[in-house]
């Protein structure tokens, strides 16, 4: 009897706190660029957008829900608030060593920002966050 209860207290927890995630309204963009190259994803509702040419028409694909729920998992372990204090790793994109990068959350119509960093090299606040929305892109494609 005390199995069945922990097992169907795990699951309705479970499912509250992705139904939670759905309800909340929260966009996410990745910028990475230089001078040559570029390449921008935003993550909304349940859209993937895709833009790797400045100026260019952004690919739109569907954003499966295992994958939002995967990827806001992420965003919530950080306080976005302090998003812009977190300090990169390198600053090789100073002098064109590397793509210039930034993240950006959008929670509740409230825009946070990232410091700037070198594509693929984020600080190690957010990293989970970049490599997920990274693996997100590639999985969709």
């Amino acid at each position: 009897m005390k199995t069945i209860f922990i097992l169907l207290s795990i699951l309705l927890v479970n499912q509250d706190c992705s139904t939670h995630l759905n309800q909340e309204q929260m966009s996410v963009v990745y910028n990475a660029s230089s001078r040559g190259s570029y390449f921008e994803v935003k993550l909304e509702n349940d859209s993937v957008s895709i833009n790797r040419q400045r100026g260019g028409t952004p690919e739109i694909k569907s954003f499966p829900e295992s994958l939002k729920d995967k990827l806001f998992l992420e965003i919530h372990k950080i306080d976005v608030k302090q998003l812009e204090d977190f300090e990169p790793p390198s600053e090789n994109h100073h002098f064109d060593g590397a793509q210039i990068a930034y993240l950006q959350i959008i929670k509740n119509n409230k825009t946070y920002q990232s410091k700037n960093f070198d594509h693929n090299n984020p600080p190690k606040e957010i990293e989970a966050i970049v490599k997920e929305i990274l693996s997100i892109v590639e999985n969709i494609e």
